[in-house]
């Protein structure tokens, strides 16, 4: 049947029944002439999307926070191949093996509060970072996304092997059972003996952590992917989920399923026993006098990124002190920062970080400080500014790989010299490796000067330059595009403003890359008028 529609008749019924676009294109156009119809050039392909029919069956799972923000390194289907991945240590997650590092149930998938928490809390010692600073729908979301790539993921499987309807359904619910939560007892009143708990773990843990903690062992270490791993070392203190009695307690209850460390349950190591474990695996970390006691009396430092980025003050001043040893840093107020390392090799970097800022008016300070033993000068120190005021993420200011006008460039002191460079900054193979451009760009703006100096066994850098700079595309605080080929536009420090700000550290003596990295979530930086 053909349908014939007058060009007065056609606005109307078009404006009633938009789904009829294939009809709306026949009808002429008054007084047009008949020209030859054009189409719309097909999209160009992402080469980072999956071409297997699994692959683009859960890359349609994505959630919105999964695309935006995970995607970099667990992948466009979330199996932990995204372009990060290969520069991690730790590889990244797939979450397609339905096998989760933390958890808090035996017998089954961890809860969604664990998954949430593991979320905004990150994984200490590797590259997964907090995400505290997201709103809780938008973790919710998160959440909801990774489930539904592991529904997807057994849902294929599953019509594969011919199921369907009720058979399906019945299979799906079996498989993305919730386990048995842990129960978690009170350590207090509890006689720790280090003995026995030496014993046990000789018996249970020394043939993948080693007899001192230190994670090495002759055996190779496998993830739930095949990928080759190493153990924890207790000695630097960093825990995935976290170093009290209650978080050690259900990684060993538990187990780490995608690291295929095992659960062991009350039969294999009874409660009591399994407290003076923990109480010894406690003793390999080094103490803090300024971290609140466990129960088994040691003080043992929270390497956790805090629930939101400490702010900071930039304070006003009659005199600047440029010099990192100047005594008036110290009526300057300091921040506590929480470095993520991108690899254990890193995780220690960084620790006790300290950040201070000043202006006189014209001109402003950052001082960064932290521990290093070392004699050696530290291979890296840097520092980034952002006009948003809301906290943000590292790879914010470097995925899609875009440069945005609320974000400087990045200032790097190195070998006693300073240097600027791309908002989006990463080690040149990495950029490379990345398809990221790695030439040297021209800084638009003031100059920045960098010292460094020694207060014990810490490290001190002062990076100095000018408040005022020409005028700049994201004062407003929009985020807007600028030529990829063109200057690094340096932002403006304006009294009276909130601004954001991350630091970076790395040392690479210890690893190359970004394996030596560790880095700051931004935080905001009010500036006194």
């Amino acid at each position: 049947m053909r349908i014939q529609v007058s060009n007065a008749l056609a606005p109307l019924l078009f404006s009633v029944f938009p789904f009829l676009p294939s009809l709306q294109a026949k009808v002429p156009q008054a007084g047009a002439a008949s020209r030859p119809v054009t189409t719309r050039p097909a999209p160009a392909q992402d080469p980072l999307a999956p071409q297997d029919k699994l692959g683009k069956a859960m890359a349609r799972r994505m959630t919105p926070p999964l695309r935006s923000f995970c995607s970099g390194c667990h992948g466009t289907a979330g199996r932990g191949d995204g372009p990060m991945a290969r520069f991690l240590d730790p590889k990244p997650l797939d979450f397609s093996q339905g096998r989760f590092k933390l958890t808090d149930t035996v017998g089954g998938l961890p809860t969604q509060e664990r998954l949430i928490a593991t979320v905004r809390e990150g994984l200490p010692g590797a590259a997964m970072p907090s995400f505290h600073h997201f709103p809780p729908h938008m973790v919710k979301m998160a959440v909801r996304g990774i489930m539904g790539l592991l529904r997807e993921k057994i849902r294929q499987e599953l019509l594969a092997e011919g199921k369907k309807g009720e058979e399906l359904e019945k299979a799906l619910a079996l498989a993305l059972k919730v386990g048995t939560p842990i129960k978690i007892p009170s350590f207090q009143g509890h006689s720790f003996d280090l003995k026995r708990g030496k014993e046990i773990y000789a018996k249970n843990c020394a043939v993948c952590h080693g007899p001192k903690g230190t994670g090495k062992t002759i055996m190779p270490l496998m993830n739930a992917k095949g990928e080759r791993i190493q153990a924890r070392d207790f000695r630097s203190g960093v825990f995935k989920g976290g170093a009290n009695m209650e978080d050690l307690w259900q990684r060993v209850r538990g187990g780490i399923p995608y690291s295929n460390m095992p659960a062991f349950s009350q039969e294999l190591i009874s409660d009591s026993a399994l407290m003076d474990l923990i109480a010894f695996v406690r003793s390999f970390v080094p103490t803090d006098p300024k971290a609140a006691p466990g129960p088994d009396g040691r003080r043992i430092p929270r390497f956790r990124m805090e629930p939101k980025p400490n702010p900071a003050k930039m304070v006003k001043r009659s005199k600047l002190p440029v010099d990192p040893k100047d005594p008036a840093w110290k009526e300057v107020p300091a921040v506590s920062l929480n470095l993520v390392p991108f690899s254990p090799k890193a995780a220690t970097r960084g620790a006790g970080a300290k950040f201070q800022a000043v202006h006189d008016g014209k001109r402003a300070a950052f001082r960064l400080s932290w521990e290093d033993p070392s004699p050696e000068p530290a291979d890296l120190a840097g520092i980034q500014l952002c006009l948003g005021r809301r906290s943000l993420h590292f790879f914010e200011a470097r995925f899609p790989t875009r440069r945005y006008s609320i974000f400087g460039p990045a200032w790097f002191f190195q070998d006693g010299r300073v240097r600027a460079e791309r908002p989006n900054y990463f080690p040149p193979k990495v950029a490379k490796a990345l398809g990221l451009p790695t030439d040297p760009v021209p800084v638009q703006g003031p100059k920045v000067e960098a010292r460094s100096s020694r207060e014990g066994a810490r490290r001190v850098v002062v990076f100095v330059r000018d408040l005022a700079v020409p005028a700049h595309p994201g004062a407003a605080g929009r985020a807007k595009k600028l030529p990829d080929n063109g200057p690094v536009i340096e932002l403006p420090i304006v009294p009276g403003t909130t601004i954001s700000f991350s630091v970076f550290l790395s040392d690479a003596s210890r690893a190359k890359g970004l394996k030596s990295w560790a880095y700051s979530v931004f935080s905001e930086l009010e500036i006194e008028n």
